[in-house]
């Protein structure tokens, strides 16, 4: 058998300290679209077409019934922030490693670069399965998710950006096409796309499959999270969204908003984003 063949379906993905990855990362920083496109394009050519259930487990039983039965793949979603220091990235990317899994890479579109990679080691994240792209704005930002939905190589791709008039002031409005094409691109690569949005855009949720609203975070005495949170599925009215208390049920430490988090920020960051 060859060295090859003889290699895990793991190693078989892109990795954070791949030449690959780095290159994306770079080519997406300093806008050279064509490039971070071919290169998406070759992931998919040699790590795409692997078949994947049409659902995924979140990992929290009680989600996943709040859910229909786990994250539909091929669609976007919506985590909004109903008060400040909830853990809305927690919770994204604790969803978005459940639906990867091991054997797909997941990517981090941070356009603003508040992610610290060393806080998401600690939600279990492998950081050699992370992607983290930064986008010189807003309007970068949507076409980098939109390129890697695409890929079907990508198991989720979170996109931590909010509605311009909070601090992505030079940007256009992301308007009812931009989330379409996320949309679209979301069920043409199979994966997940996970908006992560301190403020609700309300012509998102024309395209998210599902939205969850993040009431509240607790720390348990293992160091688990637990959530409060109110999920609503598309075609539902409003008042119809379900209450989902995760009681501990995930293993997790918050990303953002701790003065844990705060101080380890100035220390020098990882060199995923380029």
């Amino acid at each position: 058998m060859s060295a090859v063949a003889d290699r895990s379906a793991a190693a078989e993905t892109p990795r954070a300290n791949d030449a690959f990855a780095q290159s994306l990362a770079r080519a997406v920083h300093a806008g050279r679209l064509d490039e971070a496109r071919r290169l998406l394009g070759e992931c998919e050519a040699r790590w795409g077409g692997r078949r994947r259930p049409r659902r995924c487990s979140t990992g929290l039983r009680s989600l996943d019934a709040a859910l229909g039965g786990g994250l539909p793949r091929g669609a976007l979603g919506q985590i909004v922030a109903a008060a400040p220091g909830v853990g809305t990235l927690s919770l994204a990317l604790h969803l978005a490693r459940a639906t990867a899994g091991p054997n797909h890479p997941l990517f981090l579109i941070d356009p603003d670069a508040r992610a610290y990679p060393p806080a998401i080691a600690t939600l279990g994240i492998d950081l050699s399965q992370l992607i983290l792209l930064r986008p010189a704005h807003a309007v970068r930002a949507c076409w980098a998710m939109e390129q890697s939905l695409r890929c079907s190589a990508v198991g989720a791709v979170v996109g931590w950006f909010d509605p311009p008039g909070h601090n992505l002031r030079t940007a256009r409005r992301a308007d009812a096409a931009a989330w379409r094409r996320l949309q679209l691109a979301a069920e043409a690569g199979g994966g997940v796309g996970l908006i992560v949005q301190r403020a609700a855009d309300p012509a998102l949720g024309s395209f998210a499959a599902w939205r969850i609203d993040v009431h509240a975070m607790t720390l348990e005495n293992d160091g688990s999270c637990r959530w409060r949170l109110n999920v609503r599925r598309a075609g539902r009215a409003a008042d119809e969204g379900r209450s989902v208390d995760t009681g501990g049920e995930a293993p997790a430490t918050p990303i953002a908003g701790s003065d844990a988090a705060a101080s380890a920020a100035k220390a020098p960051r990882a060199a995923a984003a380029g």
